[in-house]
């Protein structure tokens, strides 16, 4: 594929998937030096870029009460004249919005019922979860000339600032949990874009975690534990935040405390005292 001097990165997803797609920018200036990266996200992902040593520019979806302002982007998408994208996570009106802005070079999937709108394609299937996402993510490369990446080579330089580090650390120490261990967050489930791992998988990395006596978290939506008697529930271990698996609903007479954590409706759950 001819050189290209102005790439978007396009993931309008959720926060798990912008970071397993942040490495593409590091690896696209040391391959392509001259290119200038873009990336364009959604409103609630963009701090995940914020000052990123490889993103030359964040473009934030418009978006009203959750729907694409379609013609608002495509007038913005004109404006900067990119001549290659990279379409990381497709949908329909994202494919049009591309093929409407005159963007040259459109690489994504060829596995979707409107991937006629992209002229490079990748001919890989993501829902069977054959492959980790950061794997598929790197593969997309290739199409642009780049060799295939050791995944255990790549970084996110992801920036935090100092008072957000604080901050967190403040938090953690006031919930009684130790910062002299490793700290591990586990996010059981998705939305529904992948395969879930097994539930014996997480039991399995939960006892991996315990036996090193490494203090971890499980982070989900809190409805994908309790309604349903197919899905899994967490009930406390200890008041360093460890957690065991159990099928159906817990029976513990343990209590479990929640507080919100985000306002995505993630919680934090711990032992009451």
């Amino acid at each position: 594929m001819k050189y290209s001097t102005k790439i978007l990165i396009v993931r309008t997803d959720r926060i798990g998937d912008v970071i397993l797609s942040l490495p593409l920018s590091k690896i696209i200036k040391t391959n392509l030096p001259q290119t200038k990266v873009y990336f364009l996200l959604r409103e609630y992902t963009k701090d995940l870029v914020f000052n990123h040593p490889y993103v030359d520019e964040i473009l934030v979806l418009n978006e009203k009460k959750g729907k694409i302002r379609f013609f608002e982007n495509l007038k913005i998408l004109k404006e900067y004249s990119f001549d290659s994208c990279l379409v990381v996570y497709p949908t329909f009106k994202i494919a049009l919005l591309l093929f409407l802005s005159g963007i040259k070079n459109r690489i994504g999937s060829g596995y979707r019922w409107y991937s006629l709108l992209f002229n490079k394609r990748i001919y890989e299937h993501r829902k069977y979860g054959t492959k980790h996402e950061l794997e598929f993510n790197l593969n997309m490369l290739e199409i642009l000339g780049i060799q295939k990446v050791d995944p255990q080579d790549v970084k996110f330089d992801i920036q935090i600032e100092e008072q957000s580090t604080q901050s967190i650390r403040r938090l953690l120490m006031d919930k009684g949990l130790s910062l002299e261990r490793p700290i591990t967050i586990m996010h059981p489930g998705s939305g529904g874009s992948a395969v879930d791992l097994p539930l014996n998988k997480f039991k399995e990395l939960t006892k991996i975690n315990t036996d090193k006596r490494i203090a971890f978290f499980i982070w989900n939506l809190l409805w994908k534990w309790m309604p349903h008697p197919t899905r899994p529930s967490p009930f406390v271990l200890s008041r360093s935040v460890l957690w065991v698996f159990r099928h159906g609903r817990s029976r513990s007479r343990m209590q479990i405390g929640c507080r919100r954590w985000t306002r995505s409706s993630s919680f934090f759950c711990r032992r009451r005292s």
